[in-house]
C-alpha cells in the first residue's frame, strides 16, 4: 500500500467535484496533502508527487543525453531481423541507459521494459516502459517530430505517461485520473 494508491482509487466523487469525468484540482490537492508524508513501500518511500517529479527528471535527463546527437552525423544500425528498417542510434541507447540508471538508483524494486535493452522484472508491482526516441527515422533525418516516451504501470495498469519533445521543449502527460497537461515554452494553453 503506497501513497500512490490514494490517487489511483476508484472511490465515487460527488457531482460538484466532477468536471467532465475528471477530479477537480481541489480534490487532487486535498489528496496530495493527505499523502505529503511518504509511506514506506517495500523499503522505498514513494508518493504520487515523487513519481511526477521523477518522471520529469527522467525526461530531462534523456533529453539532455539525446540533443547533442540531433542533426549530427551518427551511425545507424538496423535492429530488425526482417526486411523492415527499424533503426537504432547511439542516442537511443545512451538515453535509455541514463533512464535505466536513474530508475534503478531510485526504485530498485521496480521493473523496466525498454525499447533498446529489453525487459527486467516485468512482474514487479511498478514497471517503467521506456522508448528513448519514438520517431527514430525522423530523428535521423533531422526532423523535429520525435520524442521520448515514458510510462509507469502499477500492477499492469498504466497510471502515468509522458511524451517529451526536447528539441521543441514540449511535454505532454496524462495521469490515471485523466488529467492531461501540456508544458510548453510558448504557453499555448
Amino acid at each position: 500500500d503506497s501513497c500512490f494508491d490514494a490517487f489511483s482509487s476508484r472511490e465515487p466523487v460527488s457531482t460538484p467535484d466532477r468536471v467532465r469525468g475528471r477530479l477537480r484540482l481541489k480534490t487532487l490537492q486535498a489528496r496530495a496533502v493527505q499523502c505529503s508524508t511518504p509511506r514506506q513501500s517495500k523499503g522505498t518511500a514513494v508518493t504520487v508527487i515523487d513519481f511526477t517529479a521523477f518522471i520529469g527528471r527522467l525526461a530531462t535527463s534523456s533529453g539532455e543525453t539525446i540533443l547533442p546527437f540531433f542533426r549530427t552525423s551518427l551511425s545507424v544500425e538496423n535492429k530488425s531481423n526482417s526486411h523492415d528498417f527499424d533503426p537504432v542510434t547511439e542516442a537511443d541507447r545512451a538515453a535509455e541507459a541514463v533512464m535505466r540508471r536513474l530508475i534503478k538508483a531510485n526504485f530498485p524494486q521496480h521493473g523496466i521494459v525498454g525499447e533498446e535493452f529489453g525487459s527486467e522484472r516485468e512482474d514487479a508491482e511498478y514497471v517503467w516502459v521506456l522508448d528513448p526516441i519514438d520517431g527514430t527515422k525522423s530523428f535521423i533525418a533531422g526532423f523535429p517530430i520525435w520524442g521520448t516516451l515514458i510510462a509507469l504501470l502499477h500492477q499492469g495498469t498504466p497510471v502515468f505517461g509522458m511524451m517529451h519533445q526536447p528539441f521543441i521543449g514540449e511535454r505532454f502527460s496524462r495521469s490515471e485520473e485523466h488529467t492531461s497537461e501540456l508544458q510548453s515554452p510558448w504557453n499555448l494553453v
